[in-house]
């Protein structure tokens, strides 16, 4: 019996402590102590300075002041049992050797003191140790439970110490260390783009050819400098507009103008007046326009007299030129003419030269006619004599000498 007392003691105090941790019910937070840091905000700063048409900004980014608090935070599981069936076990554990441990220390005085060797019982003093033994774990097996049941109760705490940012304390306040503002572009006014900040947060700029003319006529003197669109400053344009006169009359031509060979030679003259009647060059141009005009007038006058000169000389060169026409065209039929009757006459010529060529060629037929003809009345002639010569040499000689020549 104490041994079985023992091992299901030993199983309820094991399955006692088996517990393990179940999800989280709560945390609690408790601040310890208060603290402030400063982090890089979205405040922006600029610094402008001008001078003349340049001006410099140097841009950089701000901090916020932000509250750090220090917190004690505990969080709260709940328990729950791993094994219920061990947990059961230890409970039946738990009272199966209270009740028996009970019952042996209940029966031992009615035990004998000593044992017979012949009976396999126990005797007192083994029912009162075995009892309080079984008792003893009994009760360790139950107060194990006991602490269990609270332990589940009560759950398992856990405690961390944990920083977390507060409120923001104080905005746009300057950092430790200058962070500069890079990138930011750079605008007059809400339109006009100048350009942009470099990596150091600095922009050296010249307004006058970064500024058109037609931006800022009309506008007032000063005019806001915007960073990221932010206003900065303001900056003076009159050294902008005077840059700006000043370029007009350098481009304008009035050199040109002051001695001019043609009607828009002042023209550059004449837009520097228009667009700036009161500028510092105002008085040169009307000066100049004025001398022009003079000079124009004198310049078309004799420019007129020169188109009539050529003019007259064009009339000239034309009527010499239609005479020459003429004369080329009278000498170029008279070559023809004589041409043709160069032609004319030598085809009379070879007509006359044809016409005695045939003339000769039947008086050379006829000659040759009469030569046979003479030749055969000689012929004929001959033979008579030789007829009535009889043979006779003599004869027939001197009758070729009388009758045939």
């Amino acid at each position: 019996m104490t041994r079985l007392v023992v091992l299901l003691s030993s199983l309820s105090l094991i399955g006692a402590g088996c517990a393990v941790r179940g999800p989280l019910l709560r945390h609690d937070d408790d601040v310890a102590s208060r603290s402030s840091q400063l982090r890089l905000g979205e405040g922006r700063a600029a610094r402008l300075a001008q001078q003349g048409t340049r001006v410099q900004v140097e841009a950089i980014q701000l901090c916020d002041r932000v509250e750090r608090l220090h917190i004690e935070r505990t969080h709260l599981y709940a328990r729950r049992t791993k094994n219920k069936t061990v947990t059961v076990a230890t409970a039946v554990g738990s009272a199966l050797g209270i009740a028996l441990g009970t019952v042996a220390l209940v029966r031992a005085p009615s035990l004998p003191a000593s044992r017979d060797p012949l009976d396999d019982g126990f005797t007192r003093s083994q029912a009162r140790g075995g009892g309080a033994a079984a008792v003893a774990l009994g009760s360790a097996a139950a107060f194990g439970l006991l602490i269990h049941g609270i332990r589940i109760a009560r759950g398992d705490r856990e405690r961390e110490q944990v920083t977390e940012d507060g409120e923001v304390l104080e905005r746009e306040v300057a950092c430790p260390a200058p962070v500069p503002w890079t990138a930011a572009p750079v605008t007059l006014g809400a339109r006009v783009a100048l350009g942009q900040t470099g990596a150091d947060g600095r922009a050296e700029l010249d307004l006058a050819p970064r500024v058109p003319p037609a931006a800022i006529e009309g506008a007032p003197l000063r005019v806001d400098l915007r960073v990221g669109g932010r206003p900065v400053g303001q900056v003076d344009l009159a050294p902008v507009r005077h840059a700006h006169q000043e370029d007009a009359w350098r481009f304008a031509g009035a050199m040109r103008c002051a001695a001019p060979e043609e009607p828009d030679d002042c023209d550059g003259v004449a837009e520097y007046l228009r667009r700036y009647p009161e500028g510092p060059h105002a008085d040169e141009a009307r000066r100049t326009l004025e001398r022009a005009r003079g000079a124009l007038a004198e310049a078309a006058a004799r420019r007129r007299a020169e188109a009539a000169a050529a003019a007259e000389a064009l009339r000239r060169a034309n009527a010499e030129r239609a005479a020459e026409l003429q004369r080329q065209a009278e000498e170029s039929a008279r070559r023809l003419r004589e041409e043709e009757q160069a032609r004319e006459r030598a085809a009379r010529q070879r007509e006359r030269e044809l016409r005695a060529a045939e003339e000769r060629q039947r008086d050379a037929q006829r000659q040759a006619e009469r030569e046979a003809q003479r030749r055969r009345v000689r012929r004929e002639c001959q033979a008579t004599c030789r007829q009535s010569c009889g043979g006779v040499q003599a004869c027939v000689t001197a009758c070729y000498r009388e009758q045939c020549g």
